[in-house]
């Protein structure tokens, strides 16, 4: 598969990268299901320092729409651990498990030796960084 710089990643390098995101993506759920209440919002956290794992090898390789979605999953996470609105925190806790499945999907995909095309990628994208951006620069417990 050729990575964002048009360059062959290593069949040892790709296949690693998978499974250690088959690995978190299971870390990740278990966060989202554990959401219940406003108290829980400690579960976004714990969901950010999961998806960052996926952002760091993601780069890494040059895959960057894979990097730039799980950076929003992590920013978005660790913001949003700092939040008692409960409005907010459903729609967050909404956003954070699409987030989920499209990663899921993504990585399923490259399994199969698809890669991901950008433009269905975009929409999510755009909404990670609108909720990042309205989330602001909460950091009171965590560095980014």
């Amino acid at each position: 598969m050729l990575n964002d710089s048009g360059i062959e990643i290593d069949d040892e390098f790709l296949e690693s990268f998978l499974d250690e995101s088959q690995e978190v993506l299971a870390d990740m759920k278990i966060c989202i299901d554990s959401f219940r209440e406003p108290s829980d919002n400690h579960f976004f956290e714990q969901y950010g320092q999961k998806v960052d794992r996926i952002m760091g090898a993601a780069f890494t390789l040059s895959l960057n729409d894979i990097g730039n979605l799980a950076r929003f999953g992590k920013e978005i996470g660790y913001k949003s651990s700092q939040i008692q609105d409960t409005g907010k925190l459903l729609v967050i806790h909404s956003l954070l498990s699409q987030l989920h499945k499209t990663l899921e999907t993504v990585i399923k995909g490259i399994r199969k030796g698809n890669r991901p095309d950008p433009s269905e990628l975009s929409p999510l994208l755009v909404r990670l960084n609108a909720a990042n951006k309205q989330l602001g620069d909460l950091r009171a417990s965590v560095q980014i």
